[in-house]
């Protein structure tokens, strides 16, 4: 996100609920997210890109693989993914 300019939308706890704006127009954030069927319940995530005009889009999501997605490609370890639609960013 650095590299496309694009800023992190600020949190109300740290001091502004609304956060400045990239050089592109554009901010983005991490959401929780428990829509995703292929997440450990509680630890997926979607992250959102919202423009100066109002528009948002969600471009990817990330979070810890669930014990049966591990099963079905016989990974041994817990893992995270993370999936970017980077089209969507430039």
């Amino acid at each position: 996100m650095a590299l496309l300019e694009i800023v992190p939308r600020a949190h109300a706890w740290e001091g502004g609920a609304a956060g400045g704006w990239g050089k592109r127009g554009a901010r983005y954030a991490v959401e929780a997210e428990d829509g995703v069927g292929s997440y450990f319940p509680g630890r997926g995530a979607r992250v959102v890109v919202e423009r100066e005009g109002g528009a948002t889009v969600v471009v990817g999501t990330l979070g810890v693989l669930h014990p049966r997605v591990l099963a079905n490609f016989e990974l041994a370890f817990p893992a995270s993914v993370l999936e970017l639609n980077l089209e969507a960013l430039v």
